[in-house]
């Protein structure tokens, strides 16, 4: 059902946007990284057992995707690696500042929010 699929939507982030991060500073940070400190964000300064329940992920062919290693003349590294950085954020503020550097979507299941790579269209 689209009401109950939207309450849900917007219970989780109405709890992450609860959730401050007194400062997020990630340079050229693996995207698996980047999803680890803010799971442990929410453990760390959420407010209420409920808050806490909250996590992120990546959709997994998002995520083998974005960890796979490149190899090019020179070097290589991670996909995906990414810079951004603020003062107190919330969680959902956060996630939509990687969002827009990585071209991600969200969507909810539950008490996670998914992070997937945008279709081409």
């Amino acid at each position: 059902d689209e009401a109950q699929a939207a309450a849900l939507t917007n219970e989780v982030e109405r709890l992450l946007h609860g959730i401050r991060l007194p400062k997020v500073d990630f340079k050229q940070a693996a995207i698996d990284d980047i999803v680890r400190c803010f799971n442990a964000g929410i453990q760390e300064h959420g407010k209420t057992e409920e808050a806490k329940r909250m996590a992120v992920a990546l959709d997994p062919d998002t995520r083998a995707a974005l960890m796979k290693i490149e190899f090019w003349k020179g070097g290589g590294g991670i996909v995906g690696v990414y810079t951004f950085s603020g003062l107190d954020l919330s969680v959902l503020e956060a996630i939509q500042l990687l969002q827009e550097v990585a071209s991600l979507n969200r969507k909810i299941e539950g008490s996670t929010l998914i992070l997937s790579r945008k279709k081409d269209k």
